[in-house]
């Protein structure tokens, strides 16, 4: 398969030497560079065309800057807090909700944003200062647990709700010592964290590595401090894999058992995990290593997935710019980040010529890589939207699980109709046809409407509400089912016009007509008139949905708000994020 032309990106300062890049499930990529991220955000372009730009638009989010929590406290030990004098993000990690981030500040502060909105900053102030100073987080699966690591080398567990609208409730849930040695010490910060199943990997700045078991609340140590900095953690298959300077070590977390062995080589690796193997790929700016696990250990072998592509980049830019190679060069390789189904790997990288001569940043890029990992993908829950449409153009190929089900998937309508509706939005038949939708000429939400209506059947005793009603009858008349419901005319209010509508005589899927026989667009979500500007827009299909968040001259029922708020957020054909007019 042919590889994608590399994304150019204007090159600013980068916060870290090396982990600067995140992949959210929404497909938007995240940059930490200074003054403002950089955000790489999915686009949808048909036919599709073999470069990156064609799936990213990269652009500046100049994100509010907030408030230093430590600014009136004094410190015994890390005074390097209170002597930034701006409160500088560092790194992004965003979650699994659309549009929400965590943030880790210089000043080790952890603040939760909401699109461009600081909407809460984590945390626990009845503890002692050192213990609310964060260096590291990361989220769980359903990113309604937030950890971060402290300067007790300490867990910090916070609970994380997303409320109506872009609210967002964060609370202090509990903490987890690594080591009772260290509890009130403030000299062992918390440096990396990573998240799998239930367990939390955490390195910290003596390089002792600990895994945490969230169900017992227990710490185990997995590896003793060593004077190696540590360069990397990551769980791949059954194992932990630590990466630090000159070393590399493994820890089995279903046998207990670890391994180690020496490098030559005294590179700082980034490690990438391959999808369905127990292996993994070792990246530095000189080489690369295949680490791949077997019963006794593991064994080392040559990359031949990421390194033969970035020594071709490599030979071409001397080529274009170095062509009598007066000059020396090297590769810097910046950050790297999976993809959040796992099957693709972003690189973020430059190329400089060696120079004693001061070079101007504003006249180089950044040049961003995405590979595949594998010969295959599969439409996943851990992606969404135009995730998979960039991972279909990435190996352009379809998915292995493309083929949907013929036979409607049955649910339980006994649930609330929230978990009811969950539940049909997390089913593998679901995922599959919403993938489907992306590459369809026409997208169709008709299977989505016949699962709602089912429901509806079940309840039909609670629809009371006169716009429920409605919504009820134009699923039956899209649906070509018969409903036993009457409705008189009902009036739909606009901020500068209200018209009455008879539901009941409008079968037309996306035009109603009103009873002064005007004409009005529906929303594709509840076949109500768009009488006002509050509305949301599918990037793929186009259509408009209801902003509920903002019409607050209709009175919704229960039915019609639960959908008008789960597909306002995303869409109801392809599950992409909606966005604003």
């Amino acid at each position: 398969m042919s590889v994608l032309q590399d994304l150019k990106i204007t090159r600013k300062a980068l916060e870290h030497w090396t982990d600067n890049i995140c992949w959210g499930k929404d497909g938007t990529l995240y940059i930490s560079t200074q003054p403002q991220l950089t955000v790489c955000e999915p686009v949808f372009n048909k036919p599709m065309e073999r470069q990156l730009k064609s799936l990213f638009h990269s652009k500046e989010l100049d994100l509010p800057k907030p408030d230093n929590k430590f600014e009136n406290s004094q410190f015994d030990e890390n005074q390097l807090l209170l002597s930034q004098p701006e409160p500088v993000i560092e790194r992004c990690i965003p979650s699994s909700h659309p549009g929400l981030i965590a943030a880790i500040t210089k000043h080790g502060n952890v603040i939760l944003y909401q699109g461009n909105n600081l909407v809460s900053q984590i945390d626990n102030p009845n503890a002692p200062l050192p213990t609310r100073a964060y260096h590291s987080l990361c989220w769980n699966e359903k990113s309604d647990l937030l950890f971060t690591g402290s300067e007790t080398n300490s867990v910090e567990i916070f609970s994380v709700s997303v409320l109506a609208g872009s609210l967002v409730s964060a609370s202090y849930k509990a903490s987890i010592q690594l080591s009772t040695a260290d509890a009130g010490n403030n000299q062992t910060w918390v440096t990396h964290m990573r998240y799998k199943d239930g367990l939390i990997v955490c390195a910290n700045s003596n390089n002792e590595v600990y895994v945490v078991n969230l169900e017992t609340e227990s710490a185990k140590k997995i590896k003793n401090a060593s004077r190696c900095a540590i360069t990397d953690i990551q769980f791949v298959g059954n194992n932990i894999l630590i990466s630090s300077i000159g070393s590399l070590v493994s820890y089995n977390t279903k046998q207990n058992i670890s391994s180690a062995e020496k490098f030559d080589i005294c590179a700082e690796f980034f490690i990438i995990p391959l999808p369905d193997e127990e292996s993994a790929i070792l990246l530095s700016n000189k080489t690369g290593v295949k680490v791949q696990f077997k019963d006794s250990g593991f064994i080392l072998s040559s990359d031949d997935i990421i390194s033969p592509t970035l020594e071709k980049r490599f030979l071409k830019w001397n080529n274009t710019f170095n062509e009598y190679h007066k000059y020396e060069t090297k590769l810097y390789i910046r950050g790297c980040t999976i993809s959040p189904d796992g099957y693709t790997v972003a690189v973020l990288y430059d190329i400089e010529k060696v120079l004693l001569k001061y070079s101007i940043p504003s006249e180089q890029v950044f040049r961003l890589l995405i590979l595949p990992l594998s010969n295959k993908w599969e439409v996943s829950d851990k992606a969404s939207g135009l995730a998979w449409y960039q991972s279909y153009a990435i190996y352009n190929e379809l998915p292995m699980n493309n083929a949907c089900l013929s036979k409607s998937s049955e649910f339980d309508c006994s649930l609330s109709f929230p978990d009811y509706l969950s539940s049909i939005l997390e089913s593998k038949d679901l995922l599959t046809w919403r993938f489907n939708n992306l590459i369809e000429d026409v997208p169709s939400a008709k299977k989505i409407h016949e699962y709602i209506f089912m429901y509806v059947m079940k309840h039909l005793d609670e629809v009371e509400n006169p716009l429920d009603k409605a919504y009820t009858i134009w699923l039956s008349q899209l649906l070509e089912r018969k409903v036993d419901l009457e409705l008189d005319p009902i009036t739909f209010n606009g901020p500068f016009i209200s018209e009455e509508f008879d539901f009941q005589k409008n079968a037309n899927q996306d035009i109603i007509t009103s009873e002064l026989n005007h004409k009005w667009r529906r929303c594709s979500v509840t076949g109500f008139p768009l009488l006002s500007t509050f509305i949301r827009i599918c990037p793929v299909s186009k259509t408009r949905v209801i902003d509920i968040e903002q019409d607050k001259l209709n009175e919704y029922g229960w039915l019609s708000t639960t959908v008008l708020k789960t597909f306002g957020n995303i869409s109801i054909f392809t599950g992409t994020k909606m966005t604003n007019v």
